[in-house]
């Protein structure tokens, strides 16, 4: 028999926190710590010293004070307050707290080392369907089935092409033919969008597969991305070809699938850089500061909407965002001749007027603090609240190599609700893999071809991965 002093209950779940580094700037003047954990909010004030430490401790319980069974997933923000700023920054990241454990022989808190239990409990987490129970062993170690070999399906596809006309094409998603999917977007009633070439089709959460959205032979003509908001549940698609962002007006009956769209931003008129205005602070080009029905777009790209309805568009090396309200802006970049490349800086933060991006491409929110991410040129940034930029993963061109994980070429990128950035990205040799990078900053390969599958001709596999990682349905 065994006794583990983890099991009873008295014993509470600890989180250690390192706060500040061995080094801190002259004006840091206070720190702050704030954890959401079960409907608990935790909050202490720092003096602002090297090397604060703190062991956050919990009691398993929720605000309710009832037990939880389950993996609960805590929300640690660490705010910076500097003399300096008239705001306090803010680093948000999560973490997986242990609750209590399931009673297995319940002999005055003695265990057979061959008696095991399966909690269930820890399979209903109400935050993000990842846990998918834990066994527990007599002897006091946990099988979190979570951590088993990741399985791959076919969320789409036959295998066969269809043909650039298709009329009958919905039916059943897994027997349906398609001919050069390329973007993906998920929606929050678990549907997928899939951009199959000059169709944007509808993965039902049943399994089946509607068109709806039909685009003509020039508008594929340029590579388009999609995006679903939160707010309304549409579906946005960026249109290079006719400098506009569209969204799809229905998914239900559709009478005509060419015309189901209405344009949201852009006249279809190019904003062109004008050599006699270089000055980043002239918001009157290209329509800033105007309604952005009426605005011009140089080549929309990625795309990004937050809870509240601003989207936030990669409009050829600029960075632009229109408000609830339907007035445009450009958060980075400008709309005149670059005479003099504003680069990244190797080390450091830089605020975001003071940079020009080379080409940017996908967009992503981050669920924990609605930071904006965006990937130009291999290197991941993320644009905070106040106007700063931060590299979060590889390294400009002209900067020597650095302590950050290196990105390569990135198909797609999206977050998912705990904080962690899953990048599509192929490699050299034309294999596909699925990175994590989790909240910490830390890179990890998520999944990968097998080696008796590397290097073939089925590099679709990764974008039906990725769909599956978007929709949170790894097995």
């Amino acid at each position: 028999m065994l006794y583990h002093s983890n099991s009873v209950a008295g014993y509470a779940s600890r989180l250690l926190l390192q706060l500040t580094p061995d080094k801190i700037p002259e004006n840091l003047t206070r720190v702050h710590l704030k954890v959401t954990l079960e409907g608990t909010v935790f909050e202490k004030l720092f003096e602002a010293d090297p090397n604060i430490t703190f062991t956050y401790t919990w009691n398993k319980r929720n605000v309710y004070k009832s037990k939880m069974y389950d993996v609960s997933i805590a929300r640690v923000s660490v705010g910076y307050e500097y003399n300096s700023c008239s705001s306090i920054v803010w680093v948000t990241q999560t973490a997986p707290m242990h609750g209590f454990h399931m009673a297995i022989s319940d002999v005055g808190g003695w265990n057979l080392d061959i008696h095991h239990m399966y909690n269930f409990e820890a399979g209903t987490s109400r935050l993000v369907a990842r846990w998918t129970g834990i066994l527990q062993r007599g002897d006091g170690s946990l099988l979190e089935l979570v951590k088993a070999p990741r399985a791959m399906s076919v969320l789409a596809g036959s295998g066969a092409k269809r043909p650039f006309s298709c009329r009958h094409c919905e039916g059943v998603a897994r027997d349906a033919q398609l001919l050069a999917p390329t973007a993906l977007a998920a929606a929050p009633d678990g549907s997928i969008y899939v951009g199959d070439f000059n169709l944007i089709r509808r993965i039902t959460p049943d399994g089946k597969i509607q068109t709806v959205l039909q685009l003509s032979a020039t508008e594929v003509a340029y590579e388009y991305y999609m995006t679903v908001s939160p707010a309304d549940g549409h579906l946005y698609v960026s249109d290079a070809e006719n400098y506009r962002v569209i969204k799809v007006i229905t998914v239900d009956v559709i009478d005509d699938i060419a015309s189901n769209f209405e344009v949201v931003v852009g006249n279809s008129h190019r904003c062109i850089p004008d050599q006699f205005f270089s000055d980043p602070g002239d918001e009157n080009r290209c329509g800033d500061g105007g309604p952005a029905l009426s605005a011009r777009l140089s080549h929309p790209k990625g795309l990004a909407i937050s809870a509240d309805q601003t989207m936030y568009i990669a409009d050829g090396p600029n960075l632009r965002v229109v408000d609830p309200q339907g007035t445009i802006h450009t958060l980075i970049g400008h709309h005149g001749h670059k005479t003099r490349w504003r680069q990244l800086p190797c080390d450091g933060v830089v605020t975001a007027s003071s940079v020009d991006l080379q080409w940017p491409t996908h967009l992503a929110l981050s669920p924990l603090d609605g930071t904006l991410h965006l990937l130009d040129d291999h290197v991941l940034m993320q644009v905070t609240h106040d106007g700063r930029i931060v590299v979060r993963a590889g390294t400009p061109l002209h900067c020597p190599a650095t302590s950050l994980p290196p990105v390569g070429s990135i198909s797609g990128m999206a977050f998912s609700p705990l904080g962690s950035l899953y990048l599509a990205e192929q490699r050299a040799n034309g294999d596909f893999a699925i990175l994590e990078l989790s909240s910490s900053d830390q890179l990890s390969v998520f999944s990968e071809p097998p080696s008796s599958h590397r290097n073939s001709s089925t590099h679709g596999s990764c974008h039906s991965l990725f769909s599956r990682i978007l929709d949170q349905r790894l097995k």
